[in-house]
């Protein structure tokens, strides 16, 4: 009987031991950010390799063209049974995240990363890069946080936390007094004996009153440690570790997180039983933010943390109707995303809406950011035009002291002959002195003298007034006298109508005539027309008005909505056209041709007039 059972047991066990023999199965997976960047910029490699019923490998991967300058290799999460030289995966994992720098432009194919389960190997997939190496390109709108490894919780007093023997967070802020803009760093740890599951968070911290940016990469596993609190050793997992920036002073409060925790042995997945599963919740934290201190220079935008400003211009000389590219880098610590552009007025140039462009970065734990703003300027007027210094007044929180941090000034020298004033504005012409008034202004009635109805003498003839037609008369006259206003009106219309469609016709004309094989003369003609030709349909100025405005103003002497879009669509992509690269085939300065003798063409059936 005995033997009987420990047959039993023995066959038990080695079914278990050999369970993982027939369920290794594993996969890898690439992933790389950005996939555009420019020669000397870094980009992150994450390789995320895991198994079931083996332990998998560290991966490996083969980099050509880059230049490693940080690697971090860990095993987040292993869950095994047995003892000793006998343990048994379940399932393990292995992560390795680089960070290169591009050394050389061109497209680059990254992968596949291998591992071994074994003898087997595990392959990734394959991801392309394109490197430029044109230094004037934009750098990528965004980049993943910086792969520093995640420090251990500290030790030592168990505060942000209420213990508990099984499953317990814990919330660790690095400081709970700081100036607004001063970064806080917060992390929430998850304290477990044993799970047989991944835990899952019901409920997020509320950050009311803070800027957040996440200092880990949430699509990946974090990273393990053990420590020991109240005699009993514990698994610790970052749940999440974010800086935290006050906007505003007074008392904040990071919230409570909400998780629940599958706990148990993992004999219970063998054996089918449900794991129990804790609700855990963490304790707020109260933080004392302080306002700025006086002492900031008067009139300038405050910036807290570091910063250095960078200004340039493509070129220092230009032609009045040129385009010149006006370039703005901004690069420090703090919340450097949210400086907006500075708004600049030079009298003699006209400034297109900024472009901006936008890269984060951690130096350690200190969060900051590269801003880069491009302006695109029209000059209008020759002469010598000082654009700048930018000025920023930057405060130290650790040392409490205000700066000034300025950008060189620029100059730009615009040479040429100023554009055309509007011809929209005419100034009425002067009478001939002595001249009388036109016989169109005149009031017959006033030249008539007095109606008598009674005749102060007898008279042959019966009087006028006294006649039957008399009355018929009377009322006629204002009536003959209103047709003769309308019809003075109508031929006045037609012949300014057909004035203007003389001009129209003449400045389609002129368009047809501009020369192909010279893009910055093409350029130049072509707005100027269009203007000229609005103008002498609207009789009106429209040369001081942006094209938001002018699409506006459109829209209020009565334009439908989609005409007046097209005109100011047009303005626009002709003066971006100014300086691309395929703005100077002749084929592209036909189609712009042909668009502006569309829209002058359309005019012919537009009437003016303002709305109420």
């Amino acid at each position: 009987m005995r033997w009987a059972w420990k047959k039993r047991w023995l066959a038990f066990l080695a079914s278990v031991w050999a369970m993982p023999l027939y369920a290794q199965e594993g996969l890898c997976r690439l992933s790389v950010h950005p996939h555009t960047v420019r020669v000397g910029d870094q980009l992150q490699i994450d390789v995320f390799c895991q198994a079931e019923g083996a332990q998998i490998s560290p991966p490996e991967i083969e980099l050509e063209g880059f230049t490693v300058l940080r690697r971090q290799l860990s095993q987040p999460f292993q869950f095994s049974f047995g003892f000793g030289h006998q343990q048994r995966f379940i399932q393990s994992s292995s992560r390795l995240t680089l960070v290169v720098r591009a050394n050389q432009a061109g497209e680059f194919k990254i992968g596949p990363a291998v591992a071994y389960l074994g003898s087997q190997r595990i392959l990734s997939d394959e991801v392309m890069v394109r490197v430029l190496g044109n230094p004037t390109a934009p750098p990528p709108s965004s980049f993943p946080p910086s792969s520093t490894p995640t420090p251990a919780p500290p030790t030592g007093a168990l505060d942000g936390a209420v213990y508990d023997n099984q499953a317990f967070l814990r919330v660790v802020v690095d400081r709970k007094e700081a100036f607004v803009g001063q970064q806080i760093t917060v992390t929430y740890y998850l304290y477990v004996r044993s799970m047989t599951n991944q835990p899952e968070i019901t409920e997020q911290p509320s950050t009311d009153g803070f800027w957040i940016h996440d200092l880990l990469d949430r699509n990946q596993p974090p990273d393990s440690f053990v420590q020991q609190v109240g005699g009993l050793n514990f698994r610790v997992y970052p749940l999440r570790r974010f800086a935290a920036f006050p906007l505003r002073p007074g008392k904040l409060t990071f919230g409570s997180m909400t998780m629940q925790i599958p706990v148990g042995d993992p004999f219970d997945v063998l054996f089918g039983r449900a794991p129990a599963v804790l609700e855990r919740r963490s304790v707020p934290i109260e933080v004392n933010v302080r306002p700025l201190p006086p002492g900031a220079p008067q009139g300038l935008p405050v910036h807290v943390g570091t910063l250095e400003a960078q200004a340039q211009l493509d070129r220092q000389e230009a032609s009045v109707g040129d385009a010149v590219v006006l370039e703005l880098r901004l690069k420090g610590l703090g919340q450097v995303e949210g400086i907006p552009p500075p708004s600049i007025l030079v009298p003699g140039l006209r400034l297109l809406k900024p472009e901006g462009f936008f890269r984060s970065t951690v130096q350690g734990e200190r969060v900051g950011g590269e801003r880069h703003f491009r302006w695109l300027i029209i000059p209008e007027q020759p002469g010598s035009y000082a654009i700048g210094p930018f000025r920023w007044a930057v405060f130290d929180p650790e040392k409490a002291e205000y700066h000034l941090v300025e950008s060189p000034p620029l100059v730009l020298k615009v040479t040429g002959q100023a554009l055309p004033a509007s011809q929209g504005e005419s100034t009425p012409e002067k009478e001939p002195e002595g001249a009388g008034p036109s016989s169109e202004n005149e009031n017959p009635a006033q030249q008539l003298g007095p109606i008598r109805t009674r005749s102060a003498f007898a008279r042959r003839a019966t009087p006028i007034a006294k006649r039957s037609f008399y009355p018929l008369a009377l009322a006629g006259a204002p009536l003959l006298f209103g047709i003769a206003l309308v019809g003075r009106s109508i031929a006045w219309r037609r012949k300014a109508s057909l004035g203007s469609e003389r001009s129209l016709k003449a400045l389609r004309h002129a368009l047809s005539k501009i020369r192909t094989d010279d893009p910055r003369e093409a350029y130049r003609q072509i707005p100027l027309i269009l203007r000229t030709a609005l103008e002498t349909k609207l009789k009106e100025g429209i040369g001081s008005l942006t094209h938001g405005e002018l699409e506006q103003f459109l829209q209020e002497c009565g334009m439908d909505s989609k005409m007046a879009r097209q005109w100011r669509e047009t303005f626009e992509s002709i003066e971006m056209a100014r300086f691309a690269k395929a703005g100077g085939e002749s084929a592209e300065i036909k189609r712009y041709i042909g668009q502006a003798e569309a829209l002058i063409k359309a005019l012919d059936s537009f009437s003016p007039h303002k709305k109420p």
